[in-house]
């Protein structure tokens, strides 16, 4: 029997991954020469890429030992759908958008543009614009990680419980969005977060309420019952059709 022999090369993967990112280096040195300043630009974005590749490595470091093992564990599994999608949106963010910063900071990789958006979160990234800082007392960013630590409790929900209904809330009325309920649930969850883990308080209730009689509303486990029946049907059909096909010819 022949023996298996592994083709993965430590060292070709080295120069792969150091080609890649003096890529993204060589992607912000031009738009550097464009728009003005292109070693600045060209360095941001090789830092800034490798921070992207390895940033799901980078655990809370507010959490002990053993939860920071597991939330690494979370971030490739548990909730690895929302994760997927915010590394592409970050790596087209960092490719097309003006991006001053991106920094690893409370277990979340956060990217800072240079012009005024707001901010999102997919996962354990959060795009946010040039206000934005890794500061709890930030009034963008102490909103956001409480999307963040949506993400940790749903898992592969996390779209469909939180994000579409948060997206929805933001287009039909922009000054009522923080009253609806996952905002305010994203709104309790960090500043329980915070209030936990920061010794001054920081929240701030005019920027980010909370309004009473709003609460934390947890997933329910139908709801993941149903996600699973949904997924693998959609996941399954194309193959049953495939293999009727096959079969009825």
């Amino acid at each position: 029997m022949e023996a298996v022999v592994s083709d993965f090369s430590p060292l070709l993967f080295g120069i792969q991954s150091f080609i890649l990112l003096f890529g993204f280096f060589l992607i912000g040195f031009v738009k550097g020469v464009v728009f003005g300043d292109p070693f600045r630009t060209g360095f941001i974005h090789f830092v800034g890429s490798f921070k992207l590749y390895f940033g799901l490595w980078v655990p809370d470091k507010n959490l002990s030992l053993p939860l920071r093992f597991l939330q690494i564990i979370s971030g490739f599994t548990w909730e690895c759908i929302q994760n997927i999608i915010g590394f592409w949106v970050s790596i087209i963010t960092l490719i097309g958008l003006d991006v001053r910063s991106i920094e690893l900071v409370n277990g979340i990789v956060l990217i800072r543009l240079s012009h005024r958006f707001g901010a999102f979160a997919l996962g354990r990234f959060i795009i946010g614009d040039n206000s934005i800082e890794p500061d709890p007392r930030n009034l963008l960013f102490q909103h956001e990680y409480g999307h963040v630590l949506q993400s940790r409790v749903s898992g592969p929900l996390y779209l469909f419980k939180y994000g579409i209904p948060s997206l929805i809330s933001a287009y039909r009325n922009q000054l009522l969005h923080s009253s609806s309920w996952v905002e305010q649930d994203a709104n309790r969850r960090a500043k329980n977060y915070w209030d936990t883990y920061v010794a001054d308080e920081v929240w701030s209730y005019r920027a980010n309420p909370i309004i009473d009689g709003s609460r934390i509303v947890n997933p329910k486990w139908w709801e993941f019952v149903l996600f699973v029946i949904v997924f693998f049907g959609l996941v399954s059909l194309p193959v049953a059709l495939l293999y009727l096909s096959i079969i009825l010819n």
